[in-house]
């Protein structure tokens, strides 16, 4: 569309003289304030700077605004006329009406005419064709028609991006405001946050639910690509929220978490912590390569989460796939139907807590007495002595009559995942808590500030962001999707 304003070019003229003698008035005053020293301090020197770049930023968006708002919207407005008489709605012009759009730099302000229904019958076909009762056909032309919140997809995605890193959205306001210009109340970013989170959230579970269909309709191309010598390591998790059902008492969802990453991406940290209730340290696992993902809910629908996780990561080209985790059923189940050939590995950790409450019990919490038998058993179980294990567990429950069978049961049912010794040789992690701790801890933290609450849907949204951003994967994941949904380059 060309401007038929002839002042353009003059106005921006005279934006240039603004500039100039703002540039004259601000450096004539700083010379005058200074003339009696020898010198300035940075402090000076920094207000001159802050002074400068508040003006211009003003300029800037006059400028813009200007431009804007001279636009000749006369063929605009004949074509949505002729658009909607094709579908039996007459429109006249009415007066323009100001609307304000955030971007990710300044506030922009345009002037743009409004179409209203010419009777009353116009206007009944205009609410049932879109739902509306006035057009703004360069609302259209212009792309803001269906902008969200009348904030651009740049700055939805700057806003998203510190909503979800900050404690609170008050302080991502905040930051936002001092650091980028952007003022908007916690509301606006808290809805902005999670419309951004929803977007790359729906996005990957409708591309994992189209995997995980093509596998159970054998559609999927294996590729015949060669395997590589390398190991594909799937963890399997759990994350703490605090959440609850809108109006409701609280309750805990199902808070899965899934971390994936290749045996040559992992590089061990010696720590000095104390690490599974064994003296001495263990090696701390920093990841230079990973990626996450979170879901609220069941497991049913996890699992295709995890499978197109593991697909994106590799799965299928590696030699060798290990699933690490606390030994819950359903993930047995779940590696049977997607990962049938892997090594799952039942967490030390997780085994350890369970010795360690069944000697507590058989020893009547004599302390003395559990730790001493307990420290040996997990120098057994690094050893890979299970069968004797769980020897000796059933005659110390066969002793006592009073006690259960759980833990020789427990044992035995997960016998081909305790094979320790061996996942040493292999260079297995074993301890999941020892795997890339600092970026769960950041996951997870937005959703576990003090006396917050949150219904599972924005929880949702929110991990999702924190799971991108940890994993690096934030333009591929987060801004692709958001600019696709709103056919934005």
């Amino acid at each position: 569309m060309v401007t038929e304003d002839k002042n353009l070019p003059s106005l921006l003229e005279l934006k240039i003289e603004e500039v100039i003698g703002i540039y004259n008035s601000y450096i004539n005053n700083f010379y005058d304030s200074v003339k009696n020293k020898e010198t300035c301090n940075i402090f000076e020197l920094e207000q001159l700077y802050y002074n400068l770049k508040n003006k211009f930023n003003n300029i800037d968006s006059e400028i813009i605004n200007s431009i804007l708002n001279s636009f000749d919207e006369s063929k605009v407005i004949k074509e949505s006329k002729k658009y909607y008489k094709e579908n039996e709605i007459n429109l006249k012009t009415k007066w323009r009406s100001k609307i304000n759009i955030q971007t990710e730099s300044a506030v922009v302000a345009i002037n743009r005419y409004m179409l209203r229904p010419t009777t009353e019958a116009d206007k009944d076909n205009l609410i049932k064709l879109n739902g509306m009762k006035s057009v703004f056909p360069m609302d259209h032309y212009l792309g803001i028609a269906n902008l969200k919140f009348k904030i651009t997809v740049n700055a939805m995605l700057k806003i998203a991006k510190i909503g979800q890193q900050e404690k609170s959205f008050k302080q991502a306001g905040e930051t936002l405001n001092s650091q980028h210009g952007i003022m908007l109340d916690p509301v606006t970013i808290m809805s902005v946050t999670e419309h951004v989170g929803e977007i790359a959230f729906r996005h990957e579970y409708e591309q994992a639910q189209k995997l995980y269909e093509a596998f159970k309709n054998d559609k999927l191309d294996s590729g015949g690509q060669k395997k590589s010598d390398d190991v594909l390591v799937i963890v399997i998790d759990k994350i703490d929220v605090n959440v609850r059902k809108s109006g409701e008492v609280d309750q805990e969802p199902e808070n899965h978490l899934a971390l994936f990453f290749s045996g040559d991406s992992r590089r061990e940290k010696a720590s000095s912590e104390q690490a599974g209730g064994q003296a001495g340290g263990q090696a701390k696992d920093q990841l230079l390569k990973k990626d996450y993902i979170t879901y609220l809910g069941d497991m049913e629908e996890f699992k295709k989460l995890v499978f197109h996780g593991a697909c994106r990561n590799g799965y299928g080209r590696f030699g060798r796939t290990v699933i690490l985790s606390a030994g819950a059923e359903w993930i047995t189940r779940m590696k049977e139907e997607l990962f049938p050939e892997a090594q799952e590995i039942l967490d030390f950790s997780s085994l350890q807590g369970a010795l360690l409450e069944f000697g507590q019990a058989f020893f009547n919490n004599d302390v003395s007495k559990y730790m001493k038998w307990h420290n040996k058993i997990s120098k057994r179980l690094k050893n890979s002595d299970y069968k004797g294990l769980i020897k000796n567990i059933k005659y110390m429950e066969n002793s006592r009559p009073e006690m259960s069978n759980s833990m020789s049961i427990f044992l035995e049912k997960n016998i081909e995942k305790i094979n320790y010794l061996m996942y040493k040789e292999n260079n297995y992690p074993i301890y999941i808590n020892d795997i890339d701790k600092e970026s769960k801890m950041e996951i997870q933290q937005r959703l576990n500030q003090s006396k917050m609450r949150w219904n599972i849907n924005s929880a949702q949204y929110i991990l999702t962001l924190g799971a991108k951003k940890e994993s690096n994967k934030w333009f591929s994941d987060v801004v692709k999707p958001v600019k696709d949904y709103y056919s934005v380059d």
